[in-house]
């Protein structure tokens, strides 16, 4: 009966709960402290009556020195008696005895007297004889510390979920009605002379569970309410049958009947319970809500703003809405109503650039309000068109750990792929570093760009470059594992693609000679004594000749180069037919990047491959590309500039040539066979690594 697909609103404190169980604990507190007074006191003067009746057996002394002295003990005194006189014993005169007997009652009224101030006088509920108010305040008095702690504790329970779903005015109603229906129980299960009143919340308690049960029945899928449920029937239902009987009180300071049995209880509890139902049933019929009336803001209903600009939207006038709503957040940034009521009013309107900006304001919202549930949900729904451009990295960092945490990994990764790749804070080093922690264990790769990233930056402090190197120890010390994670990332794709492309655009650009062998047409059929036709195994017995040259300048027809030999050349942009960039270890302490630019990439495989190679550790790219925030920024410029004009094919791809990551070798030879595709082939350790050496 209660709406759960509204927008997600802050649990509430139940106040009225949270009040009614201070009066739990106030009344049952100084009910005992007095109720021991009083009961000393009584006692006293009562033995004071048991002694002097003792010394007088011949007198009457009523119901209550009875159940004090004790019936048996009574009888015995009165045989005692008779049995003197009988003996000879000289009776006692009527008027002595009636003088005695008038001095005797006096005793035990004065010990009576006393029971009419104990608490339980005054609010235990018994049919009859209890005056009218104790309909309602026989729920005070606890008389266990048991029944009182787990009773009140569970009435809190109750009242976070149903203080908001009824709303305030109509849970007091519902407290109010359901204290009556146990008070009606009692009356039709009561003895007629009952000596023992209705004490304690438990029928209350039980409607209220019931109320729960009803009440939130549509999320019965959800934690919260098995368990509360069943704590409740446990705690309900067990205590009387194991002859708890702390929901009665006795109202006389000597009890002349025995207690009620525990289990008595039960009927009022089912009483509450039906009029639970009842009440449940009513708050639907005339659409009782609070958890609607808690979604309309409080803000709205103090601020003229807010509220003009929800009128116009009730009205149908979206736009102008949209126009106050824009204002009223212009001012009030944080407030999660009217945030919610653009992003909804921007979706009427169909506005893509507004949906997003107020669905990424919902999410801060909800995500600084704690509400990791919603936020996550609204995420989900918003990158399904992508992740929004402009998204800031902070925002990404701090939702792609709520996925992981909740499982949602594949979306973590990729927003913290965003986050390095597109953000416009990704060249900000601590904005690196938290992506790089963030994806520690998550995804190898991004954490160790972010890593190289943030290392290149000299405002890093030295805790957090030993701890980023540290980091960067740890993922290339398990090369095996980053072969798998590279392999199901790229699916084996990286190899076939030169440019970026797919598969079959990377196999059209291929070198002829290295091109797959068209199919051959069906062959004829083949008689028993032919025999098999050799099958020829293709091998890659392609030289390479590589010159060692550092780059001096990037020029407007070429790169300007310097060989080892101390010879400068101009490398003209239109000769170069592939660039190639890689990590290769093994070349020094570090991995080295190596650049090569290859001149005759389109040529049949017999002629030899000629490549000039540059090493990233021997020279400088920030001379080259002056401007740049860190070297590997520098280098990356570089290669991008080589590779646009010179239109060249981008080796093993354009992302990896980038540095977005770096492909990485363990040996140079193993790199020269998988990417140039010289000296035979062979089975690389491929990794993703970051070029800090340039």
């Amino acid at each position: 009966m209660s709406k759960t697909d509204r927008a997600p609103i802050s649990t509430p404190i139940p106040w009225l709960s949270a009040a009614l169980l201070l009066a739990f604990v106030a009344f049952s507190v100084h009910a005992r402290l007095r109720s021991e007074q009083l009961e000393r006191d009584g006692m006293v003067a009562l033995d004071a009556a048991r002694a002097y009746y003792l010394e007088h057996p011949y007198l009457q002394p009523g119901p209550a020195l009875t159940a004090r002295v004790g019936a048996g003990i009574v009888q015995r005194a009165r045989s005692d008696y008779e049995q003197q006189l009988r003996a000879g014993s000289i009776p006692t005169p009527p008027g002595v005895v009636r003088r005695q007997q008038s001095e005797l009652d006096q005793q035990v009224a004065a010990a009576i007297a006393s029971v009419s101030a104990l608490p339980a006088q005054r609010v235990a509920f018994a049919p009859g004889t209890s005056p009218p108010h104790t309909w309602l305040a026989y729920c005070l008095l606890h008389v266990g510390n048991a029944a009182l702690i787990g009773n009140g504790l569970l009435v809190l329970f109750f009242g976070v979920y149903l203080e908001r779903s009824f709303g305030r005015g109509a849970y007091a109603g519902l407290l109010v009605w359901l204290t009556l229906a146990g008070a009606a129980g009692w009356v039709a299960s009561a003895p007629a002379d009952a000596v023992h009143g209705l004490v304690g919340s438990t029928p209350l308690l039980a409607g209220l569970a019931a109320a729960f049960a009803t009440r939130f029945f549509d999320r019965r899928e959800e934690g919260f309410y098995l368990a509360g449920l069943l704590a409740s029937i446990l705690w309900l239902a067990l205590p009387p049958w194991a002859s708890a009987g702390w929901s009665f009180a006795p109202l006389e300071l000597v009890a002349t009947q025995p207690p009620p049995a525990p289990t008595a209880v039960y009927l009022p509890c089912l009483s509450a319970v039906v009029a639970a139902a009842i009440g449940c049933t009513l708050a639907w019929l005339t659409g009782i809500d609070g958890e609607a009336a808690a979604s309309e803001s409080p803000a709205g209903a103090r601020d003229p703003r807010l509220r003009r600009a929800l009128r116009a939207r009730e009205a149908g006038r979206p736009r102008e809405a949209l126009e106050l709503l824009g204002k009223y957040l212009a001012d009030e940034p944080d407030s999660y109503e009217a945030a919610v009521a653009a992003w909804e009013v921007a979706r009427e309107l169909g506005r893509d650039s507004e949906i997003t900006a107020s669905q990424l304001r919902v999410i801060r919202i909800e995500l600084r309000r704690g509400l990791a549930a919603a936020a996550m949900d609204h995420w989900l729904d918003l990158v399904r068109g992508g992740i929004p451009e402009h998204t800031e990295a902070s925002l990404l960092i701090h939702i792609a750990l709520l996925l992981r945490e909740h499982d949602h990994k594949p979306e973590a990764v990729r927003a913290l792929r965003f986050a390095l790749e597109h953000s416009e804070e990704r060249e900000n080093h601590v904005i690196a570093m938290r992506i790089a922690r963030a994806a520690r264990g998550l995804d190898p790769g991004t954490s160790e760009t972010a890593a190289w990233r943030a290392l290149g930056s000299v405002e890093l402090s030295l805790k957090d470059r030993q701890a980023l190197e540290s980091l960067i120890g740890e993922l290339l010390a398990t090369p095996d594992a980053r072969a798998a994670w590279l392999a199901s990332a790229s699916g084996g794709a990286w190899r076939a693609r030169a440019s970026g492309g797919d598969a079959s655009a990377a196999a059209a650009r291929r070198p002829a000679a290295i091109a797959p062998p068209a199919a051959a047409p069906d062959p004829a059929p083949i008689a028993a004594s032919t025999r098999p036709a050799a099958i020829e195994i293709e091998r890659n017995d392609r030289v390479l000749d590589a010159v060692l040259a550092v780059p001096l300048e990037l020029k407007d027809d070429g790169v300007e180069i310097q060989t080892s030999q101390g010879q400068k050349k101009l490398v003209r942009y239109e000769r170069i037919e592939a660039v190639s960039v890689a990590a290769v270890h093994g070349m020094a302490p570090k991995p080295v990047i190596v650049i090569d630019l290859v001149l005759n990439w389109m040529t049949p495989k017999n002629e030899t491959l000629r490549v000039i190679r540059m090493r990233g550790d021997q020279f400088d790219p920030r001379r080259l590309r002056p401007g740049q925030s860190s070297a590997i920024e520098a280098l990356r410029a570089f290669v991008k500039t080589v590779i646009d004009r010179s239109e060249a094919i981008a080796l093993p791809d354009v992302e990896r040539a980038l540095g977005r990551p770096f492909a990485s070798f363990e040996e140079l030879v193993i790199y020269q066979r998988v990417v140039l595709l010289v000296e035979g082939p062979a089975q690389p350790t491929v990794r993703s690594a970051h070029g800090r050496s340039a």
